[in-house]
C-alpha cells in the first residue's frame, strides 16, 4: 500500500469516534454523494490530485502527495495549524480520501 492510501486510511479513521463519524467526515460523504469531486487524476510524479467543488460553489485543488503529506486550498484547511492539517484535514481532503481509498 502506498504512503498516499495510508494517509487516505489515517484521516478516515482518525475522523472516527466512538459515537461514530466526526462532522467532517459526514461532511465529506456528502461531498461524495453529491458528486462534487469533479475530477481526479494522478500526475506525473505520482501525487494524487482532485478538483472538488465547495458548498458555494467556489472550486478547491485538493493535494495527497507521494511523501504521505496532504494539502487543501480551502481558508478551513489553512487556519489549521501545520499538525491538524496532516492529522484531521478538511472535508475536502476526507472526500478526496473516501474516493482514494474505495479506488
Amino acid at each position: 500500500m502506498s504512503k498516499i492510501h495510508q494517509k487516505a486510511n489515517e484521516l478516515i479513521v482518525q475522523n472516527r469516534g466512538k459515537r461514530g463519524d466526526t462532522k467532517l467526515l459526514q461532511r465529506a460523504k456528502q461531498i461524495c454523494r453529491a458528486a462534487k469531486i469533479k475530477r481526479q487524476y494522478i500526475t506525473r510524479k505520482g501525487h494524487y490530485l482532485a478538483e472538488v467543488i465547495g458548498s458555494s460553489g467556489e472550486n478547491y485543488t485538493v493535494w495527497a502527495y507521494t511523501s504521505g503529506r496532504v494539502y487543501c486550498e480551502c481558508k478551513f484547511f489553512s487556519n489549521l495549524d501545520p499538525f491538524d492539517r496532516q492529522s484531521w484535514g478538511c472535508k475536502h481532503i476526507l472526500a478526496h480520501s473516501i474516493r482514494l481509498v474505495a479506488a
